[in-house]
This record gives structure tokens, C-alpha cells and sequence, in this order.
């Protein structure tokens, strides 16, 4: 991302990008949630080099009602080394409360992963908040 994103700006899009990954998995049409997928990658790239942007948005994000935006946002959260309990707390009750299947196992994976420092996980900063 070469344009100089604001903070509203970063989490109207990660909020755009729970919902649309929500419901676009729900019904099947994988090509636009991997678009999506893909935004939040670069997303996520641009917030490992604005991690003081990151510290002050991923608070609202990790507090979103879409439970697929809290889940990026957690995820998130790990590869930016920031906000680890709240992240950790957030995919724990998404993978025991979560009314979609596959939402409950994608944080139960991602809790896996993240326990085991998955080496596939892209840590950007090993700082703890």
C-alpha cells in the first residue's frame, strides 16, 4: 500500500471485510473472499509498519460485533504482536460460541497455530502490548 491510510479509514475496511468474508464463505463464492483475504494481507503489511496506528485501532476492532472481524482482528493482533490476551480471549470464545461451524474451527485453528508459533504464521513484531 503506497497511500497513507488513516485509522478510520483501516477499520471502516476491516469492518467492510468481516462482513463480506462472512457472508461470502456462508455461500460458497471463495473468488471475492479471497480478494478479500488478500486486502487484509496488505493490510496487515502496511499496519507492521504503522504499529502506532495499529495500537489505537485493534482495541475498537477487537470489541466489533461481526465475530469474523474480531477473528481478523485477533489473528491480526498475533501477527503484529500487540493485544495477545485480548486476541487470545476473543478466538477462544469465537471457537466455543460462534453459531457457524466454520468460524468456531478457524479459531480453534488459529488459537492451534498460534500456541505452537506455527512457523507459517507471519510475525511482524515480537513486542507484547
Amino acid at each position: 500500500m503506497k497511500k497513507e491510510l488513516s485509522k478510520e479509514e483501516i477499520i471502516e475496511q476491516y469492518i467492510k471485510s468481516g462482513e463480506i468474508m462472512t457472508k461470502e464463505r456462508l455461500e460458497g463464492k471463495y473468488r471475492r473472499y479471497n480478494r478479500e483475504v488478500n486486502k487484509n494481507i496488505k493490510l496487515t503489511e502496511y499496519l507492521s509498519h504503522h504499529l502506532e496506528t495499529a495500537k489505537e485501532m485493534f482495541p475498537i476492532l477487537l470489541e466489533e460485533k461481526n465475530e469474523y472481524t474480531r477473528y481478523l482482528a485477533s489473528i491480526n493482533c498475533f501477527q503484529l504482536g500487540i493485544y495477545i490476551e485480548k486476541a487470545e480471549k476473543n478466538l477462544k470464545e469465537i471457537s466455543k460460541k460462534s453459531k457457524e461451524s466454520i468460524t468456531r474451527f478457524d479459531a480453534e485453528m488459529a488459537l492451534r497455530r498460534w500456541k505452537n508459533r506455527d512457523k507459517n504464521y507471519i510475525i511482524y513484531h515480537t513486542e507484547e502490548q
